[in-house]
């Protein structure tokens, strides 16, 4: 007897995994499947997405990190060399690797001296927020994570649709079907 009921499962996958499924159930979305197919990729799409946000918001900043972001924001602000209408003025960049425009500052030297003292002024904050980045970028790239999700039975992929890709970004939602 074949059982066609798709089940929940806990799996168990890389961090970074995650994401990469979203995009597999992002690019299977785009075929017509069964009801099945789609139940599952809907169903496995809103767990995913609850899981990415818990794991975004793992490296939000801290309000002393936000604090100084907010002051040096202002600052620079200030300092910057404004046009007619109160529009910041802005030249091309010269600096390598940096395409585009950059903003002027009225007194570069000042700002920069200015912009070095608040930074040191904060030096806890800025180093607490990149201890954070270094645990979250090691925990995305190397931790894992149990999760539930719905299995897809075989028989309810659709036929001759599913390119190698698409499958890899949806391998471990995939179960055999019982003959």
């Amino acid at each position: 007897m074949s059982s066609t009921k798709s089940a929940l499962r806990k799996i168990t996958i890389r961090v970074s995994r995650v994401f990469e499924m979203l995009e597999g159930i992002e690019l299977c979305s785009k075929i017509d499947g069964s009801y099945g197919f789609s139940y599952a990729l809907a169903r496995n799409k809103k767990i995913l997405m609850d899981e990415a946000k818990t794991i975004e918001d793992q490296n939000k900043p801290g309000e002393d990190f936000e604090a100084f972001q907010r002051e040096r924001q202002e600052l620079i602000e200030k300092k910057l060399a404004k046009k007619k209408g109160d529009q910041i003025e802005y030249i091309d960049s010269e600096t390598p690797g940096v395409n585009g425009k950059v903003p002027v500052y009225k007194d570069p030297e000042k700002a920069e001296k200015e912009l070095e003292a608040l930074a040191k002024k904060h030096t806890e904050a800025i180093e607490k927020r990149k201890e954070k980045n270094r645990k979250y970028i090691k925990f995305f790239n190397e931790g894992s994570i149990d999760i539930e999700v719905y299995m897809i039975l075989t028989e309810h992929l659709p036929e001759e649709k599913l390119t190698p890709g698409m499958v890899y970004g949806i391998l471990e939602l995939i179960e055999e079907s019982e003959q």
